[in-house]
This record gives C-alpha cells, sequence and structure tokens, in this order.
C-alpha cells in the first residue's frame, strides 16, 4: 500500500509540474501571445488592427505610417490580426489588449462579406491553432458566451461547456494544439513528408479548400444574417460597445478578395442585401465603414493575390496607403 501511495503521489507530482513547464513554454512560444506582447509594448493610444489572416496579409505597417504622416495624423499601431480568427476571438483579443492597460484611439476591423458574423459553431472543438485564445485569454465566466446554452439547453451544451473549463484548467488543456504542431513538424522532419506548397498562412491545398469552403456556405450564412441580423452580429456588437465605453472610435475596412470570391460571393443577391443592412447598422453604432474592396488597382493579373484568399505584398502596399488616407482622423 505504502509503494501504491508513493507511485500516486510521484504521478501526481510529475503531471503538475509537466503542466507548469508547458505553461511556461506555451507562453513564450503562443504565436498570439508574442504578438499580443508586441502590440503593448507598441505603446499608448495606437491604432489596434483586429481580423483574421487577411487583415494580417494586407497591412504593411511602413506604408500605413506614411499614409498618416502625411497627413500629420500618425500613430503607433498595435497589430492583432491573426490566422484563422473569427469575430469573438477579436473580441477577446481586444479585451485582452484593455486589460493590458493600453487604450487604443483608434480600432480597425478588417471584414470580408460575412467575416463579423457569429460564427457558426462553438465549443472546444474549434479551440485549436491560434483560437486556442478561447482557451488562454478567457475566465470561467465565459462558457455562458462560449458555449451556446450552457448549461442547460441541451446534453451536449453541457457537455461542451464542461470540456471547455477543464481545458482551459490546465496548460496541458490550453496549449495542446500547440504541442500537436511541434509533434507534427518533428514528425515529418523525421520522415522526410513533402506537405506541398505552402507561404507563412499554411499549405497552399489548404488555402485552396478553405475558399472554396466559403464559397460554399456563404449564401446560406449570409441568407441568415439578412433574415435576422441582430442574432447575428452579438460579437461583433459587444466589440464595438467594448471599445467606445473607453472612448476608442472604431472604423470597419472591406478588405479586397479575388474575382472568383467576387463573383460567387460579394455579387450574390444575399450578399447585397447583407451589405446593405450592415453597412446601415454601422452608422447607428456610430462605426465608419471603408470599403476597399474594388479599389482600381484590384487586378487577379498583376499579382496583388499570394494565394485565393490573401493580398500579395503588392497588394498590401496599395490597401496600406489607401487605408491609411482613408482612416479617421484621429490626431489634431
Amino acid at each position: 500500500m505504502r509503494n501504491l501511495i508513493a507511485s500516486v503521489v510521484t504521478g501526481v507530482v510529475a503531471l503538475v509540474a509537466g503542466d507548469r513547464v508547458l505553461g511556461w513554454y506555451g507562453q513564450r512560444h503562443f504565436l498570439p501571445e508574442r504578438q499580443m506582447q508586441t502590440a503593448v509594448a507598441a505603446g499608448d493610444g495606437c491604432i489596434m488592427f483586429l481580423g483574421d489572416s487577411r487583415i494580417e496579409a494586407a497591412l504593411n505597417h511602413a506604408v500605413v505610417h506614411q499614409a498618416l504622416s502625411q497627413r500629420g495624423a500618425d500613430r503607433c499601431i498595435a497589430d492583432l490580426g491573426m490566422g484563422a480568427m473569427d469575430v469573438s476571438g477579436e473580441f477577446l483579443a481586444a479585451r485582452r489588449y484593455l486589460a493590458s492597460g493600453r487604450n487604443p484611439i483608434l480600432a480597425v476591423v478588417g471584414k470580408v462579406e460575412d467575416s463579423l458574423m457569429d460564427p457558426d459553431a462553438t465549443g472546444p472543438a474549434k479551440m485549436v491553432g491560434n483560437n486556442a485564445i478561447h482557451l488562454v485569454w478567457t475566465n470561467s465566466r465565459d462558457v455562458f458566451a462560449e458555449v451556446d446554452g450552457f448549461p442547460f439547453a441541451s446534453v451536449a451544451a453541457f457537455d461542451d461547456g464542461l470540456r471547455f473549463l477543464i481545458a482551459r484548467g490546465t496548460a496541458f488543456g490550453r496549449y495542446q494544439s500547440l504541442v500537436s504542431l511541434r509533434v507534427q513538424r518533428l514528425q515529418d522532419g523525421l520522415t522526410g513528408t513533402d506537405r506541398g506548397l505552402e507561404n507563412r498562412f499554411g499549405q497552399l491545398s489548404d488555402m485552396a479548400a478553405l475558399e472554396r469552403d466559403l464559397r460554399e456556405h456563404a449564401d446560406a450564412r449570409l441568407a441568415a444574417a439578412t433574415d435576422k441580423p441582430g442574432v447575428r452580429s452579438s460579437w461583433f456588437d459587444r466589440l464595438v460597445d467594448m471599445l467606445h465605453s473607453r472612448g476608442t472610435r472604431v472604423a470597419v475596412v472591406e478588405i479586397p478578395m479575388p474575382s472568383a470570391y467576387r463573383q460567387s460571393i460579394s455579387a450574390s443577391v444575399q450578399a447585397g442585401a447583407y451589405r446593405r443592412w450592415f453597412t446601415d447598422h454601422l452608422r447607428t453604432r456610430g462605426v465608419v465603414y471603408i470599403d476597399l474592396a474594388l479599389a482600381p488597382w484590384v487586378d487577379d493579373d498583376s499579382s496583388m493575390f499570394v494565394d485565393p484568399l490573401h493580398l500579395s505584398p503588392a497588394g498590401a502596399a496599395h490597401f496600406s496607403r489607401d487605408l491609411g488616407d482613408r482612416l479617421p482622423t484621429v490626431v489634431p
């Protein structure tokens, strides 16, 4: 019995120690955390950028600074555009940034057609990769926002909420996908696995597949948002309310997309109806809308896009110049 107790105690100590080590490692190597630290270090009164990898690809900081300087309106930049982030993640990123004590003078939210709608699915199954911020940057009270209907709407809602609370309670749960990525890379190196061409946002085949998936589901999402618009904008409205409460102005910028996306999604009847509602909604909320989706330089044949979803460096330079020229003046 004594040996059994000693083995159990040793195992528990090893698990706790391993969890502490992973927590220490995760905080230093989790990309969103490193990006947050860079944004906080930029200073106070910055222009904060939020969005997914499309705003990340579209921003050229030097060009934005140059355009703003010519207007006498330059500010530091807090860039929190992160790949695979939906609007609920943007809310969490902004909240974490504000909690650091920083107060942005302007928040610019990148958007393409349906990207600011509430996510279709919630729960821990989606909280991987950069979306692990839903585990790392939350508290236990967030379970009610993170899991629809928790705790009593359904057995599934109760189960998802319980798994969320358990996962965010340990470093093993919070940084599981970080460990999985490191293991996968090690395995690929040892086996010589070639996963095909890639850029800084991922494998090109994955980008193409994601773009097709977005096109296939966009009509249904846009139609649902038009039928019940307020139901699909709750996270965005929470984001705006939080920023306005700190005296931060908010702008939304429409990011250009390649012609296949524009023709199949942006030009649809559902997209037009949603766009009319959303721009009206922005006006009622005091949010500036900057539409660069069809800027004159947007041309698929001139290397403005690096893959089916992201602007190339040349496209980013054009976008950043236009954005810097059109941002609301926030400096006397």
